[in-house]
C-alpha cells in the first residue's frame, strides 16, 4: 500500500491550496497525474511571478521544478523526508502571464542515501521551456 501515492492521486485535477508548504500554496498548480516516481503538475503563470522583462522569473521556474520533484519523491512513499541537495536548471524559452506550464518530475534512481531525478517544463505547445536535474538526500526526519 502506497499512502503517499493514494493521497496524490486523490487530488488529481485539484488546485494545490492546502499543501504543508506555504510556498507550495503560493505557487498553486494542479496535479495532472501521479504514479510512483512520476508526477505531472500544471501551473498558470501569474503576474506576480514575472521578472522586470515581463517573463516568468527563473527563480519561480526553479521553485516549480523543486516543488514537483518534492511531490515526485513523496510518491515513492518513503518513511523519511527527502531534502534537495542540488537543482541544476537549463532555461530554453520564456513564459508570460497567462501561460500554462506542465511540469513533469521523474525519479531516475532511488539509491540508499540519494535519489536522482529530472524535471521538464513544457508550454502549451509542448515545447521545452526548462529542464532540470536534482539529487535529494534521505534525511533522518520521519514523514508526518
Amino acid at each position: 500500500m502506497n499512502k503517499a501515492l493514494d493521497f496524490l492521486t486523490s487530488h488529481i485535477g485539484t488546485e494545490i491550496t492546502k499543501s504543508p508548504s506555504p510556498f507550495g500554496n503560493w505557487l498553486g498548480g494542479t496535479i495532472i497525474s501521479a504514479e510512483a516516481g512520476e508526477v505531472v503538475r500544471e501551473f498558470i503563470v501569474r503576474s506576480d511571478m514575472l521578472n522586470p522583462l515581463g517573463t516568468l522569473h527563473g527563480g519561480v521556474t526553479a521553485a516549480m521544478m523543486d516543488d514537483v520533484l518534492g511531490m515526485t519523491v513523496y510518491s515513492l512513499n518513503q518513511p523519511n523526508v527527502q531534502v534537495t541537495v542540488n537543482l541544476n536548471v537549463d532555461y530554453f524559452l520564456p513564459a508570460r502571464a497567462g501561460d500554462v506550464l506542465r511540469v513533469k518530475g521523474e525519479v531516475v534512481r532511488d539509491g540508499r542515501r540519494l535519489i536522482n531525478a529530472f524535471v521538464n517544463v513544457y508550454n502549451e505547445d509542448e515545447r521545452l521551456v526548462a529542464r532540470g536535474t536534482s539529487n535529494l538526500m534521505k534525511s533522518e526526519m520521519p514523514v508526518r
